[in-house]
């Protein structure tokens, strides 16, 4: 048996804009070692979200290496995400699912949005 250790902690954020609108994002840190002096933003395109595996791969992979990586969704990404789903247009979707944000830490164990959880 192999033990695995990592060393970065998640931790899911958001924010309210003026026109309350809410805004979901993650930090990953590293842990066990002072962050480097610059941080990892990282800003997706329109029809992508922060939780996507591809994203919180290179997330845990600069948080591994040092880094501070912060990253969310930005305004537009609903209406871009819920163009290109399968079967059309959802247009009602809600502005923020725990629930679906979750979908790209899937390996990992569950992360409140209350705060973070290392591993």
């Amino acid at each position: 048996m192999t033990t695995t250790t990592v060393s970065y902690s998640e931790e899911l954020v958001w924010i309210e804009s003026e026109d309350e609108l809410e805004l979901a994002g993650a930090v990953i840190r590293p842990v066990g070692r002072a962050p480097r002096s610059v941080a990892a933003i990282w800003v997706h395109g329109a029809t992508s979200r922060f939780y996507g595996p591809a994203h919180v791969q290179i997330g845990r992979e600069l948080a591994k290496a040092g880094y501070v990586f912060v990253t969310g969704n930005n305004r537009g990404h609903l209406l871009g995400a819920n163009l290109l789903r399968r079967g059309g247009p959802q247009l009602g979707a809600s502005n923020f699912s725990a629930a679906r944000y979750g979908s790209g830490l899937r390996n990992r164990p569950a992360i409140s949005a209350r705060g973070s959880r290392s591993r």
